[in-house]
C-alpha cells in the first residue's frame, strides 16, 4: 500500500510550535558532533536543519514517509544531508547509527514517563493535533473562517499573560537557559537574522527578563496571542460582535499560565486543588471569578460579554483593537503591546489563504 502523503505546504505553514517542542526533544540530546544521527520522521525538515548545526564533522540520515514531506526536506536541506522516503518499519541502513531523533515518539514517551530524564512533569507537549488531509479537515480553519464558515456568530477570544509559563515549567526545573539556547529556540519560530531583534523587542518590555522569561513571552504570543488575534480580524467581517481579551491574574508560582482562568470561566474556585495552581485567594478573586463566568453565560446567550459591571467593548481589528483586560481590577486597554503584534506581523505573517488537498 502507498504512504499517505501530507499537505507539506500547510504542514510547513503551522509547523513553528512543532519545531519549537522538536528542538526541546534536540536540546536533551547530547552530542560531540561528529556522530551519524537517524531523524525518523523528520517531516519538512525544520528540526533537521537544527540538528545539522549541531554535527559539523557528523552526518544525518533524514527518514519520512510522506512524499511531498520529503520533496520539501530536499529542497530545504542541503546535499550532505540523506533525505530518504522510506516508511520506518521498513528501513534498511547500510550502517548503525549513533543517535536516532524521533522527536514525536519521545514526547509521547514524556507521557508515558512523567518523571522523565529531566525530572519534570510532561506538561506542553501537544502530541496529536489535526492535520489538513483535503477530508476531514478540507482546509486551514482561518482560511474557512475568512471565506465567511462561521458567518453570523459571535466570538470571544483571548489568552492568559503568561501562557507558555506552563509548558515550560520541565525546563526551568532542569536548570536555566542561557543565552546560546535562547537565541536557538527562536531561531526556529523566525529569520535567524531577525532573533535579535525579538529579543531586544522583549527585554526592552520586560526589565531584568532572564533567558526563560523571554522564551516564555515570545512563545505565548506565538502560539496563543498572535493567533486568536489573527482569529479575531478573519471573524470580524462575518460576525454581530467579536470580543477580546487577555486574562492577567497570576499565581505566585507561574503566573497567569495556561488554564489559569478556567476556575473563573467556572466560578469554582471553592473546589478542591484549585488553590494548588491558584495560591490564596481574597475578596478581589471571588469578585473576578464572578465577573468572568457571567461574561462567559452572558456571551454564550447574547454574543456579548459586557455586564453591567464589566465594560467590555466590541473588538474592532481595522480600529482601537479594545481588549478587555481580566484581573482583580479589570480594564480596557487598546491595542495590548501594540508594538510586539506588529513586529509578529512583520516576521510571521498571517498565512494567506493555502490550497485544498486533492
Amino acid at each position: 500500500m502507498p504512504p499517505r502523503d501530507w499537505d507539506a505546504a500547510t504542514y510547513e505553514r503551522l509547523a513553528a510550535p512543532l519545531t519549537a517542542m522538536g528542538t526541546d526533544v534536540l536540546d536533551r540530546l547530547v552530542l560531540r558532533g561528529d556522530e551519524t544521527v537517524l531523524d525518523a520522521g523528520c517531516g519538512t525538515g525544520n528540526v533537521t536543519r537544527v540538528l545539522l548545526e549541531r554535527l559539523p564533522r557528523g552526518r544525518v540520515i533524514a527518514v519520512d514517509a510522506a512524499p511531498s514531506m520529503v520533496e520539501q526536506a530536499r529542497d530545504l536541506l542541503p546535499a550532505a544531508v540523506d533525505v530518504r522516503q522510506a516508511d520506518l518499519l521498513e528501513l534498511e541502513l547500510e550502517a548503525p547509527v549513533d543517535a536516532v531523533l524521533a522527536a514525536q515518539a519521545a514526547l509521547d514517551a514524556r507521557r508515558q514517563n512523567p518523571e522523565g530524564r529531566e525530572g519534570g512533569p510532561p506538561v506542553g507537549a501537544l502530541t496529536y493535533q489535526p492535520v489538513v488531509d483535503g477530508t476531514v479537515l478540507p482546509e486551514p480553519p482561518l482560511d474557512a473562517i475568512r471565506a465567511g464558515s462561521a458567518a453570523g456568530v459571535s466570538l470571544v477570544a483571548g489568552s492568559t499573560r503568561d501562557e507558555w509559563n506552563l509548558f515550560h515549567l520541565r525546563l526551568r526545573v532542569a536548570g536555566p537557559l542561557d543565552e546560546t539556547r535562547l537565541r536557538r529556540r527562536l531561531a526556529a519560530l523566525v529569520p535567524e537574522a531577525r532573533v535579535g531583534d525579538l529579543v531586544d523587542a522583549y527585554r526592552s518590555r520586560r526589565a531584568g527578563a532572564d533567558p526563560d522569561d523571554v522564551v516564555c513571552a515570545a512563545m505565548t504570543d506565538r502560539v496563543f496571542r498572535i493567533p486568536a488575534i489573527r482569529l479575531a480580524a478573519a471573524q470580524a467581517p462575518h460576525a454581530p460582535r467579536v470580543s477580546m481579551y487577555r486574562f492577567d491574574y497570576a499565581s505566585q508560582m507561574l503566573g497567569a499560565c495556561h488554564g489559569i482562568d478556567v476556575p473563573f470561566a467556572f466560578d469554582n474556585l471553592d473546589r478542591r486543588g484549585v488553590e494548588i495552581l491558584l495560591g490564596e485567594l481574597d475578596q478581589s478573586s471571588h469578585r473576578l471569578a464572578g465577573r468572568t463566568a457571567g461574561a462567559w453565560l452572558a456571551a454564550a446567550g447574547t454574543g456579548s460579554p459586557e455586564l453591567d459591571d464589566l465594560a467590555w467593548p466590541a473588538y474592532d481589528p481595522d480600529g482601537e483593537r479594545l481588549t478587555a483586560i481580566l484581573d482583580r481590577e479589570v480594564g480596557v486597554e487598546a491595542d495590548p503591546e501594540a508594538a510586539l503584534r506588529a513586529l509578529w506581523d512583520e516576521l510571521t505573517p498571517a498565512p494567506a489563504p493555502g490550497a485544498v488537498v486533492d
